[in-house]
């Protein structure tokens, strides 16, 4: 999903259904062992001009209306990480990506 007003990407969601998929995060898997349904939010970005603006809340209440509208978070279950620093193959920090 993604938030463009005036055409201009202020930010995007990257979101997945479960359990079921053959996605490889751990995370994933530990709330595919533990829940019937849920949507879950694998990556969540806005772009510096966007914030402080409601693009990352416009996303999230998005991505759970259409979970809730696909029957995914009927037992309520919007699984995220949050504040994890990502890391890159060999244990190098990530690079920032702005948009």
């Amino acid at each position: 999903m993604v938030d463009a007003p005036n055409g201009s990407i202020a930010g995007f969601v990257i979101g997945l259904t479960g359990p079921g998929l053959d996605y490889a995060s751990l995370n994933y898997a530990w709330f595919s062992a533990r829940y019937d349904a849920f949507v879950y939010v694998d990556r969540i970005v806005v772009a510096e001009t966007g914030r402080g603006l409601g693009v990352g809340t416009r996303l999230y209440d998005e991505f759970a209306r259409r979970g809730r509208a696909d029957d995914h978070v009927r037992a309520g279950v919007l699984a995220a990480d949050v504040g994890q620093q990502l890391v890159a193959p060999a244990g190098r920090p990530m690079p920032r990506h702005d948009l």
